[in-house]
């Protein structure tokens, strides 16, 4: 459900839904790793069920992912996350 929410909820825009994934997408990221259990105090429990989410920036793919994203086609996600959503 957590993929779900980090890379299909979108605004009308079709941008991310999420604002700290909009940020990070609409700059260049790639969402490298979704972590559950990453934060469970009260307060990260409250806000994110407790998951966090690894961005990285590859120079090289920075621009072209901010493109992609911008344009509503597509989120750019590391291979082991397309191999846990069997891709």
């Amino acid at each position: 459900m957590s993929y779900h929410y980090i890379l299909n909820a979108k605004r009308p825009s079709g941008t991310a839904l999420d604002s700290v994934a909009h940020f990070h997408l609409n700059n260049g990221a790639r969402v490298e790793q979704i972590n559950w259990g990453a934060d469970i105090s009260e307060k990260g429990i409250r806000q994110s069920a407790g998951l966090m989410v690894n961005y990285r920036y590859v120079l090289e793919e920075i621009e072209s992912n901010h493109e992609i994203y911008q344009s509503g086609m597509d989120i750019n996600v590391s291979s082991k996350v397309k191999n846990i959503l069997g891709n």
